[in-house]
């Protein structure tokens, strides 16, 4: 006899940097040379002009085109070597960046402001190749020189930090809020206090600053998460709440609010936030997103379906997509959600978690050979998708592919947070081949991370039972699984099963009408149901079982056919 475990489909997952580019090549065709040749006729004017809207479209290869056409224009030009600097630095070419700042060191007239800029540049080169003293130094000077210089002081509170210099960091906040440089210094301090983990000297300089911006939300959003980081929800909430209770247009602090009641599992508050955040700013994505998200795990997919699709009219989203395809999906509305998943682009993070919920509605579908192609593809491509697995040898267990489940799901179990779907998927495949210690080590393997997981609790004592071995242990295994689940009928199958290999015809038959009462139509228990009946010498009643249990489809009719006719 095979164990019953129940096929669970895999669940749905509920979780930028720029690269370099380098500076252009040398005109490598005649098209090239000719706007090359252009760029260069170009007024001064309007190459300063052309080269701020490349930089603002994220293009610094067109911008430095238009920056070095400037400076051949102007060698004593000091914006445009500024900005070529700034740009050369941010996109990683530091040597490159350090020649204009070289040229700029040397020239005589620049105005303070853009000398400011010139030694703040250069810091920077020299704290990316690990020159920080130098960096310092320069950083220092420049501040006594401007203190009122913003810039500076955060630069060289960072470079302070970075060095673990903290106090001299802290110090350097403090002077600047002396001099009322400016009010963002108490939140620097604050911040540095939470990463050094000083929370009360961080609550301590957020209050000043709530005391000095009653009516700004920054100071209110950091005592959030301070609070939070201290495991105060009920302050983390009230400081909120407080505050909106003034200004109820703070969007960002609604929102906060919103996250905060996600997090503590109070969706259906969180979605009343939500809400009204929505009412307010008007059909917003983001809000529309979030909740729509709320809706579906409150399992209210009507709703659910309906922010999404305002969602994506707002804007195209693979989440938005992917949850409407997965509320669609439990709305029974298969077609539709397929026709949503297949709309999920390539690169998505999603996309993946899309084709497993195609190749599962295939498996539940019996397409057995489509859903195979489909989840082989996602393993080819990612091998790491956990999910997949659990998948893949939930078609293959349906098939009776035993030896290729375990061969194909091996890979599997060197990734971190192996199912538990997968395990026991594995363990049936074993016990399918007749490799009862395997099938029990899979069940163990399974136990260090879920020592109360219900179907492995109830699947090794069923093994036990089938193998008339440790049965006391095979009743204490499953009487834990009944305990979390008292009305399973496979559960109680499972118990039966330990006192009739006991010999306990009566016990046994108790709980063996109880499991099929709950399950009537599985021909297992029916057959269990015969051979129990027949033990207690109710022949009639036995045969009356088993013929059920031909009738339900049971996949070994020539044996209960034996059974019928000879009994056991």
């Amino acid at each position: 006899m095979t164990t019953r475990i129940p096929i669970i489909i895999s669940s749905i997952l509920l979780a930028s940097c720029m690269a370099a580019v380098p500076p252009p090549a040398p005109a490598a065709s005649t098209k090239h040379a000719q706007t090359q040749v252009t760029i260069a006729e170009m007024d001064t004017s309007f190459l300063y002009l052309a080269a701020e809207q490349a930089v603002q479209k994220n293009n610094p290869a067109l911008a430095t085109r238009f920056l070095k056409a400037l400076i051949s224009k102007d060698a004593t030009a000091v914006l445009p070597r500024i900005q070529m600097a700034e740009l050369l630095l941010r996109h990683g070419y530091i040597q490159k960046a350090k020649k204009q700042v070289d040229v700029l060191l040397g020239m005589h007239g620049i105005s303070p402001e853009n000398m400011v800029k010139t030694h703040l540049i250069h810091a920077q080169i020299l704290t990316a190749n690990g020159e920080n003293s130098a960096a310092l130094g320069i950083l220092q000077r420049l501040l006594r020189k401007n203190p009122e210089s913003f810039a500076t002081r955060m630069m060289l509170i960072q470079l302070m930090e970075k060095e673990r210099r903290f106090d001299e960091a802290h110090q350097i906040i403090h002077a600047g809020i002396k001099t009322g440089s400016n009010i963002r210094l108490y939140h620097v301090d604050a911040e540095l206090y939470m990463r050094q983990g000083k929370l009360k000297k961080a609550k301590q300089a957020l209050e000043k600053l709530r005391k000095l911006v009653p009516d700004q939300p920054g100071p209110i959003l950091m005592l959030n998460r301070l609070a939070v980081r201290q495991g105060d929800i009920i302050e983390a909430e009230s400081v909120l709440r407080t505050f909106l209770s003034r200004h109820p247009e703070a969007l960002n602090v609604g929102n906060a609010l919103g996250r905060l009641l996600v997090q503590q599992k109070r969706g259906k508050e969180a979605t009343i936030i939500y809400e009204d955040i929505s009412r307010r700013i008007g059909k917003n994505n983001e809000v529309l997103t979030a909740l729509g998200l709320l809706y579906y795990q409150q399992k209210d997919y009507h709703r659910a379906i309906s922010r999404f699709r305002e969602a994506l009219a707002k804007r195209s989203s693979n989440q938005a997509r992917f949850y409407l395809a997965a509320s669609l999906e439990a709305m029974g509305k298969k077609v539709e959600a397929k026709k949503v998943y297949r709309q999920i682009e390539g690169n998505a993070a999603n996309f993946m978690d899309a084709q497993l919920r195609l190749a599962a509605m295939d498996f539940q579908a019996e397409r057995n050979d489509a859903a195979l192609s489909r989840i082989r593809t996602v393993i080819r491509e990612n091998p790491k998708v956990g999910n997949a697995y659990a998948l893949l040898s939930a078609v293959l267990l349906q098939q009776k592919k035993y030896r290729q489940l375990l061969k194909e799901t091996e890979l599997a179990l060197g990734l971190p947070g192996v199912s538990a779907q997968l395990l026991l998927n594995r363990a049936a495949a074993f016990e399918g081949l007749r490799q009862y210690e395997k099938a029990a080590g899979q069940i163990k393997k399974l136990f260090v991370t879920e020592p109360d997981n219900p179907e492995a609790l109830n699947f090794l004592g069923y093994l036990y039972a089938e193998q008339s071995v440790r049965l006391d242990e095979a009743e204490s295994l499953i009487l834990r699984a009944l305990k979390q689940k008292p009305g399973n009928g496979y559960y109680l199958d499972s118990l039966a099963w330990v006192h009739y290999k006991r010999g306990e015809y009566d016990k046994a038959l108790t709980f063996q009408r109880k499991a099929v009462g709950k399950i009537p139509n599985d021909p297992i228990m029916q057959e269990h149901l015969g051979d129990i009946l027949w033990k207690a010498e109710k022949s009639d009643a036995a045969r009356t079982a088993w013929e059920k249990a031909l009738r339900l489809g049971h996949k070994d009719s020539r044996l209960i056919r034996k059974k019928i006719n000879t009994g056991l």
